[in-house]
C-alpha cells in the first residue's frame, strides 16, 4: 500500500511537471507572437510617438536615434506598458486581435501578462539561469525566478527593475532587467517608499505607468 501511494505521488509530480512544461512553451509562443505582431501589425506613427515618449521618460536626447543597447528596453516597454493614442496598451490590442484564435490557456496566460509590471527587487543569489530575489520593500520574502536571459551582468546585491510573472508554480523573469546605479539606490527607494505605503494596488498601478522612468537611474 505504501509503495502504491508513493507511486501515485511520483506520477502526480510528473503530471504537474509536464503541465508546467507545456504552459511555459505556450507562454514562449505567446511572447514570440506578440513581438511578431509589433513588427508587422503596429502603426508606424505609433512607434515614432512611442520613441519620443521613451526618450523623454528616460532622459535621453530627443534628436538622436535610440542607442542599440537601449532598444530592448524600449521594445519591452512599448509591448507591455506604453499607452497608445487610443488609450490602449499594445499587448491589450494584440490579445484583442487574436481573441478568436487563442485557446483558453493562451487567454489565461495573456490575462496574467496584462497585470505584469516593472518591479524593484534585490538579488540575493544567482547562477547561470536562476536568480534569488527579494522585493525591495519586503526583504523577508525570497523568490526563486528563472530566466532565459544572459545573467552575467547581474550581481548579488544589485537592485534591479524587472518584470516577473508566475506560470504554474514557476516564477519567470520576462524580458531584460536593468540595474540601478549604486549611488542612485537611496533616492530611488525613497521615492518609491511613499508610493508603496499607499498599498499594493497603488504601487502596482504606479509601476505599470511610471516604472520605465527609473531607467534614467540605471548603470
Amino acid at each position: 500500500m505504501k509503495d502504491k501511494k508513493m507511486e501515485f505521488v511520483i506520477d502526480a509530480d510528473r503530471v504537474r511537471a509536464e503541465q508546467e512544461k507545456r504552459l511555459v512553451k505556450l507562454f514562449t509562443e505567446l511572447y514570440d507572437d506578440l513581438f511578431s505582431y509589433i513588427e508587422y501589425d503596429t502603426n508606424l506613427r505609433e512607434k515614432v510617438r512611442a520613441k519620443h515618449t521613451y526618450r523623454y521618460r528616460t532622459g535621453l536626447p530627443d534628436h538622436f536615434p535610440l542607442p542599440e543597447d537601449e532598444m530592448i528596453f524600449f521594445q519591452e516597454w512599448f509591448a507591455f506598458d506604453y499607452v497608445t493614442v487610443s488609450g490602449a496598451r499594445i499587448f491589450d490590442l494584440f490579445v484583442r486581435n487574436n481573441q478568436g484564435v487563442f485557446n483558453r490557456q493562451m487567454l489565461e496566460l495573456a490575462g496574467v501578462l496584462m497585470l505584469m509590471h516593472l518591479q524593484p527587487v534585490r538579488i540575493t543569489g544567482k547562477n547561470s539561469k536562476h536568480l534569488l530575489v527579494s522585493p525591495a520593500f519586503e526583504a523577508e520574502k525570497e523568490w526563486h525566478v528563472e530566466s532565459n536571459q544572459d545573467l552575467a551582468q547581474l550581481n548579488t546585491g544589485d537592485l534591479i527593475f524587472t518584470r516577473i510573472t508566475q506560470v504554474g508554480s514557476r516564477r519567470l523573469v520576462v524580458g531584460t532587467p536593468f540595474t540601478i546605479a549604486p549611488e542612485q539606490e537611496a533616492p530611488v527607494l525613497e521615492k518609491l517608499s511613499g508610493i508603496y505605503q499607499q498599498g499594493d494596488s497603488s504601487f502596482r498601478k504606479y509601476m505599470k505607468e511610471f516604472g520605465i522612468d527609473f531607467r534614467k537611474y540605471a548603470l
